[in-house]
């Protein structure tokens, strides 16, 4: 039995020990990360969600309990640690602290998005420029139409020179293979010539049959070089190219006019766009301007925060390095260095994990001694001292079974 002081004192021991049993729970069951095992596009990230990635040490940490415990008179009930448990420590508060911020940016970020929805809203429900937009979409639409349409005009118009170009260089190229129809024209020449001369001198005087001779050399060697086909194939061939060529450069000049007609109208409804665009959009820009103004100022906040933390703890970290970056670069390389720092910072906890155990195990064990040796009522009844300590401190009730007893009777009928 205790009285009040006595209940008071009882009471803040059992506090103390239950404080060091929760710890005790804790170290055991705050399993340390691998960072080694992480993905480079997970180290990108924050630490404040497990990624992907993750793995943990838990041959070493298991290897660890083995140690301290073994031959402990404890029964330890591992709490479930949740992710981010080494945020709490005081190395980690300065990291700690940039996640309200970023929830801060996020919901700027969100009212932003908001804003932008309602300006989109307002201009697809505005009829005057939704009309407006819809023309300029249309003339853009048909110029890179005629602007696809000129340049295969221009290219097959550039096809026909070089096509002129190949045909003279194919003529020459078989200009070698006219001199078989030369030799066969100089033959049949000859044979003609000798049966000219071969005549009677009466039949034809030698004036004439030179003119005849001549006449026959001069027929054979057109045939042979083909005079005649070529001579009618170039003037079709000529024709076609000519009217294919104006055809093209008639059909550019349309394109041309047609773009050159759709201009002016292009940019009078372009202007009546961008005029109603901007009336419209007027009262969304003053909000979004704030927003993003705020949103700015929070992402220094968390750039500072952490170049403070990494100036401090990373060796290798030159201070203002992040603050020459944009944002989200910096934020990715800090986010990689944070990594960095844990795995070694989960490497040095490993090491003095055994000795903080031991720690909480001695607190405990001294705590569970002077309750043990001031046990006002039986120890299956220690959890309920803060109970039986408000009722003492409520009532009249004078010592602690009697509080106690009133503690156990209001329980049952709870439990009824």
């Amino acid at each position: 039995m205790a009285n009040l002081e006595e209940m008071r004192e009882f009471t803040r021991h059992w506090r103390a020990f239950c404080a060091e049993d929760d710890h005790l729970s804790n170290l055991c069951g705050r399993v340390p990360v691998d960072t080694s095992k992480l993905s480079e596009s997970d180290c990108r990230h924050d630490l404040f969600s497990a990624p992907a990635s993750i793995a943990y040490c838990d041959e070493a940490f298991a290897s660890v309990l083995a140690g301290v415990l073994t031959g402990a008179n404890v029964s330890v009930t591992p709490a479930d640690a949740l992710w981010g448990w080494w945020l709490e420590d005081e190395d980690w508060q300065a990291y700690a602290s940039t996640k309200d911020m970023l929830a801060g940016r996020t919901q700027k970020l969100d009212e932003i998005a908001a804003i932008d929805a309602e300006r989109r809203e307002a201009l697809d429900a505005d009829d005057a420029y939704r009309e407006a937009a819809g023309a300029v979409e249309t003339y853009r639409a048909s110029n890179a139409e005629d602007a696809a349409m000129r340049a295969e005009l221009a290219r097959r118009l550039e096809n026909l020179a070089d096509a002129t170009e190949s045909h003279a260089k194919q003529q020459k190229d078989i200009a070698s293979s006219l001199v078989l129809h030369l030799v066969a024209a100089g033959a049949v020449t000859l044979v003609c010539g000798v049966a000219l001369w071969s005549l009677s001198p009466d039949a034809l005087d030698v004036s004439t049959r030179v003119v005849l001779t001549v006449l026959v050399a001069l027929v054979c060697a057109l045939v042979a070089l083909r005079v005649p086909q070529g001579l009618a194939a170039a003037v079709r061939r000529r024709g076609r190219l000519a009217d294919e060529r104006d055809r093209l450069k008639r059909a550019l000049a349309d394109v041309d006019a047609r773009v050159a007609l759709r201009a002016e109208e292009l940019k009078v409804r372009a202007q009546e766009a961008d005029a109603r665009k901007t009336e419209l959009e007027e009262p969304f820009l003053s909000p979004r301007t704030k927003l993003i103004e705020e949103c700015a100022h929070i992402e220094r906040d968390i750039i500072d925060a952490l170049d403070d933390d990494l100036a401090k703890r990373d060796a290798a970290y030159a201070a203002g390095t992040l603050a020459e970056l944009p944002f989200d670069e910096a934020y990715r390389s800090a986010q990689e260095r944070e990594w960095a720092l844990l795995g070694s910072w989960m490497g040095e906890y490993l090491v003095r994990l055994p000795h903080e155990i031991e720690h909480t195990l001695n607190a405990r064990a001294s705590e569970e001694v002077w309750l043990e040796s001031h046990d006002p009522f039986g120890k299956r009844w220690w959890e309920l001292s803060p109970k039986v300590l408000k009722v003492m401190e409520d009532g009249n009730v004078r010592d602690s079974d009697a509080a106690l007893e009133i503690v156990l009777q209001d329980q049952e009928h709870r439990a009824e």
